[in-house]
């Protein structure tokens, strides 16, 4: 079976967008062989497209942590900005 999600997150700033694309890149280049995420930006939203042939629960919990990476990522420059 293969598994498809395009997750759009909406930022203040194309800045913003594209500081969290970059912080949470080199987390995704160690993915399983059977799951590919792509990163692009949109105005200031990040773009993320997940497919994999993995089953379900692998699935869930690649979505689960990149949502904590881009959590993270966005928290901390919300912090650091003021």
């Amino acid at each position: 079976m293969r598994l498809k999600l395009i997750i759009k997150k909406s930022m203040p700033s194309r800045e913003m967008a594209k500081s969290i694309e970059e912080a949470i890149r080199p987390d995704n280049e160690e993915v399983p062989p059977d799951t590919k995420i792509e990163l692009g930006l949109s105005n200031s939203s990040l773009i993320i497209r997940i497919t994999s042939t993995a089953d379900i629960p692998s699935f869930i919990r690649t979505i689960d942590d990149l949502l904590v990476c881009i959590n993270a990522a966005e928290k901390t420059l919300r912090e650091l900005s003021g």
